[in-house]
């Protein structure tokens, strides 16, 4: 599930907080519209999904994401999120990183 909502920590986020909050984006509800899984050679597995989540005031965010499975227990992820209020200023959203 795409988590959008952090507390804000620093001054320059406070000015965005008042709408993180109006939007309801620490309160989400998601709805898988469709999910599907295909075997990806002998030791993987393709599960491509797209989420809608729904927050206050008729914010949406649409999430497309692709999950790579592999035999060997790690799981690639590429995804695509857009939203219903393009001004709406986000925190910062990044990839994690694993060791390895």
């Amino acid at each position: 599930m795409l988590h959008l909502w952090r507390a804000p920590h620093r001054k320059d986020d406070m000015w965005a907080y008042e709408d993180w909050d109006k939007y309801g984006l620490n309160a989400m509800s998601w709805k898988a519209d469709e999910v599907k899984a295909t075997p990806a050679g002998n030791n993987a597995v393709v599960i491509d999904v797209e989420l809608t989540g729904t927050g206050k005031q008729g914010f949406t965010a649409h999430h497309h994401v692709v999950y790579t499975i592999h035999g060997n227990g790690t799981i690639d992820a590429v995804n695509n999120v857009s939203f219903s209020d393009s001004k709406l200023v986000l925190a910062r959203n990044g990839r994690a990183y694993v060791p390895g």
